[in-house]
């Protein structure tokens, strides 16, 4: 379980399920997501040691906007978001901030130009080309390999 102090904490999540409750926080999103999931580790344990009902389940995390700008801003720049999702990078900044909050509408133009986005990069592969004759292709998902 976490024994961080709640000044270092930056990231949380918290899960209500049917008779139990996990939750797990950190100073990056990884960390939080590892602290939860050795909750529920814990909390299965827990429950078998008391010989009570455990709920198994599966988790999808989700991000709010400032905590995925937060994240990614590292590897994708703010004017770069703005040529993904057509919102200001000014106005990218004040929710990374949290100075202001993205409206639902916005909110949802944001995620699905993000899903738009990964989606075409997961429909291509790369290919390390020696010569013309000798050729290794990792493509994701096509029989044939187009040169580009």
């Amino acid at each position: 379980m976490s024994n961080h102090k709640s000044q270092e904490v930056k990231f949380g999540t918290l899960q209500n399920i049917k008779n139990y409750g996990i939750h797990g926080d950190g100073t990056t999103v990884k960390e939080a997501v590892d602290d939860f999931n050795a909750s529920y580790i814990d909390m299965k344990a827990l429950h078998e040691k008391k010989d009570k009902e455990f709920v198994e389940t599966e988790f999808d995390f989700k991000y709010d906007i400032a905590s995925f700008l937060e994240h990614y801003s590292k590897i994708i720049s703010l004017a770069g978001l703005e040529r993904l999702t057509g919102v200001n990078p000014g106005q990218l900044s004040h929710y990374l901030t949290r100075h202001r909050k993205p409206s639902k509408k916005t909110a949802e133009k944001i995620q699905t130009k993000l899903h738009e986005f990964g989606k075409r990069i997961n429909s291509f592969g790369i290919c390390l080309i020696n010569t013309l004759k000798n050729s290794e292709c990792f493509a994701s998902r096509s029989a044939r390999s187009f040169f580009i």
